[in-house]
């Protein structure tokens, strides 16, 4: 998969066009990030595709009577693919965006310091898809742009879950309007999750925290977020 780190403006009405650039207004809460487009190739969308169907199988996501280990999404037609099964869905849309955050993080510094885990294990990866330099990331993604950006708060029966990652990051990628194109939005530290109002799932019984897309950081800082979080670790 080839990113290239291409800004998007997705807010015209709060930009200036000055000399054709978009200009955005400084400050998380005023206006949200300009997003980064990402190519997908067809044959890292084969490859995982086949990754998301082997952890399908080991894990018995299909055998699982919760309604978010069934997959909340249903069967889809992918082109290209074909139909994708409900259980396999959630867990190629994750994998996507994994990969794209990742080969954007290695392409901007120019050294691969961040790999998505393809590997599978039973209990899943408990909210942490990979580290830099020591921050844990979690990588959620959504189907549609309109769709809001969620990080599960409990589960089906309430019981409220831990948020393991240090920082969220949120992507968008919908293969009915195009397969081989994914964008990050942004990505929020925890302590700004924790303070995003929560709202019931639409599908299924549990609660999401709702972030909103103007309450996220621009993709560009993530890495500096991340070293600077390394060495003021170090300095205690």
């Amino acid at each position: 998969m080839s990113v290239i780190a291409r800004n998007e403006c997705t807010d015209k009405p709060e930009c200036n066009r000055v000399a054709g650039e978009c200009m955005f207004l400084e400050g998380k809460g005023i206006v949200a990030p300009q997003r980064v487009s990402c190519k997908i190739t067809m044959g890292m969308l084969a490859h995982l595709h086949e990754v998301a169907k082997r952890r399908d199988a080991y894990r018995k996501y299909g055998e699982r009577t919760d309604i978010w280990g069934q997959g909340l999404r249903p069967s889809q037609y992918i082109p290209s693919l074909g139909w994708v099964k409900q259980s396999v869905v959630p867990i190629l849309y994750g994998l996507i965006g994994e990969v794209c955050v990742s080969n954007y993080v290695n392409a901007l510094i120019g050294a691969t310091i961040c790999q998505p885990d393809l590997s599978d294990r039973a209990e899943g990866d408990g909210g942490e898809d990979f580290q830099i330099c020591g921050v844990i990331i979690d990588v959620k993604l959504k189907g549609t742009r309109d769709g809001q950006n969620l990080v599960r708060r409990t589960d089906e029966y309430k019981k409220i879950l831990p948020l393991k990652a240090d920082i969220f990051v949120f992507c968008l990628w919908n293969p009915r309007v195009s397969t081989l194109n994914a964008y990050l939005l942004g990505w929020a530290e925890k302590v700004v999750v924790e303070d995003c109002f929560v709202s019931p799932s639409n599908v299924a019984g549990h609660l999401n925290f709702v972030v909103d897309n103007n309450k996220l950081n621009q993709m560009s800082d993530l890495y500096p977020y991340c070293l600077h979080s390394r060495q003021r670790k170090t300095w205690r």
